[in-house]
């Protein structure tokens, strides 16, 4: 077997002494660099094509709420978000429905309240939204009653009629309007005979109207001798 020496010229060559002149010493850390960039290239095509969708989703979700919100008559909480969704889909026409569902709702608290006039004005702004238009003739109704009721008791019975058929049977008012006209006849038949027209004055205590009268009787033979008084009065005078 050879001995073998190593000495300054003798020596074994070093990987670093063996590579070529000018090349990289390691490849080692390029790879990695490589591998880090097509990760994040990966990560980046992902988030592109991912976040939309994640996007779209809440706000289809977000639209699904606010529709909710209106079917059920939350109408603030609808308003609020279709104005946060923008100009998404036609969520600013359903923003303008929900505000228009805030004030009828006012109204209709309004009206709960009987502050009919201040809700006839809300509903008249919201220019037919849902059945305004039915409650404006509502509130309209209770005020003629109310002014009906209040002339009846002043004993203000022709005003109190009119009043009264502009309610069109909101309440007791058709009852009431009964016991006017009752009241009116009465009149009527006190201010005939007064003027010694009892011929008026028989026929309408004689009509379907005139039968429910307090002392009829009394009235209706009071009305035939003053007639007959009458015609003895004329037969002397001629």
């Amino acid at each position: 077997m050879e001995n073998y020496t190593f000495n300054e010229e003798t020596t074994m060559d070093t990987p670093a002494e063996q590579a070529p002149e000018g090349k990289p010493v390691g490849k080692k850390p390029k790879a990695i660099l490589w591998i880090i960039l097509g990760a994040v290239a990966v990560c980046a095509i992902l988030a592109a094509v991912l976040l939309p969708k994640i996007s779209e989703q809440r706000r289809i979700g977000r639209y699904n709420q606010g529709a909710e919100y209106l079917e059920q008559g939350e109408y603030a909480q609808a308003q609020e978000v279709f104005l946060a969704l923008g100009e998404y889909e036609d969520a600013p026409v359903l923003a303008v429905y929900a505000e228009k569902g805030v004030a009828y709702t006012a109204a209709k608290e309004a009206m709960a309240q009987g502050k009919f006039e201040s809700a006839i004005g809300s509903f008249e702004a919201l220019s037919g939204f849902k059945d305004s238009e039915e409650l404006i003739e509502e509130c309209r109704r209770v005020l003629q009653y109310e002014k009906g009721k209040a002339l009846f008791e002043a004993e203000e019975y022709e005003a109190a009629a009119e009043a009264l058929e502009a309610a069109e049977g909101y309440g007791e008012s058709e009852a009431l309007l009964e016991k006017c006209r009752f009241f009116l006849m009465r009149q009527e038949i006190l201010d005939a005979m007064d003027s010694g027209d009892y011929a008026r004055a028989l026929s309408l205590l004689e009509s379907d109207a005139g039968e429910g009268m307090e002392n009829r009787e009394t009235m209706v033979a009071e009305c035939q001798k003053g007639d007959k008084y009458t015609e003895a009065e004329e037969a002397l005078a001629n």
